[in-house]
């Protein structure tokens, strides 16, 4: 098992997930989500679940990257937290989904991986700029 027993998936804004899935918290001992299996999270209430949606995620993000022609930022086995960084600024354009409500207390930052790929689904895969669905940064 790569995560400790008591472990919880943690909320994670859109970036943090993107550090996470590619670099995991050497500080809390926690490995890349991409590294995990089945097997690692079976004992995490949905967690089976939770990571399948993950992986569903990253390949939103990294279909994203290749469309804003940085599929570089995807590639190779090799993975930091500003490489991780310069992806999230390289593709949160792509999320921009004018349909989120953003308020003064609730930042486009701020929102969970969770809600980009529940509007991905919705939008059979498709990005906010392809559905002329966008939201000025």
């Amino acid at each position: 098992m790569l995560l400790p027993s008591e472990y919880k998936f943690p909320h994670l804004p859109l970036n943090n997930f993107l550090i996470m899935w590619y670099c995991g918290s050497k500080v809390e001992k926690i490995p890349p989500y991409r590294m995990l299996t089945y097997m690692d999270v079976k004992d995490i209430k949905g967690g089976k679940q939770k990571l399948c949606n993950m992986k569903k995620m990253s390949l939103y993000v990294e279909e994203a990257a290749r469309r804003v022609g940085r599929s570089e930022l995807v590639a190779g086995p090799e993975y930091t937290v500003p490489k991780a960084v310069t992806l999230y600024n390289a593709i949160e354009c792509k999320f921009r989904f004018s349909n989120i409500k953003i308020t003064k207390k609730r930042r486009f930052e701020t929102l969970g991986w969770k809600t980009f790929y529940n509007i991905m689904a919705k939008n059979g895969s498709r990005y906010a700029d392809e559905i002329g669905n966008t939201q000025d940064a």
